[in-house]
């Protein structure tokens, strides 16, 4: 993942304050967000057959709709998401 400065993820905690949530654009590079999109294929085509049976989850996202739940317990590279330095900084100032 990309270092982002630190004014750049001033201006990101500022819109989740104001907001309530922000976009990271372009942390990712192209390999890392193959890797991860390759991964979800990977995770959903395993998972599907478990979650298309399940009534209420079609009630809530319409039939048709690839939904892949809790990606950090599928993976360890989406955990990478989780703890990057970039995150882990707005966490800490958000939680203070």
């Amino acid at each position: 993942m990309r270092h982002i400065p630190e004014h750049i993820l001033n201006k990101h905690i500022t819109e989740i304050r104001e907001q309530g949530f922000t976009i990271l654009d372009s942390i990712l590079t192209i390999a890392e967000s193959e890797e991860l999109r390759n991964i979800c294929i990977k995770k959903y085509d395993k998972y599907k057959k478990k979650h298309s049976q399940s009534v209420k989850e079609k009630k809530f996202h319409g039939s048709g709709v690839k939904m892949l739940y809790n990606l950090h317990n599928k993976h360890e590279r989406f955990l990478d998401l989780i703890f990057h330095a970039n995150i882990l900084y707005i966490a800490n100032i958000l939680l203070r």
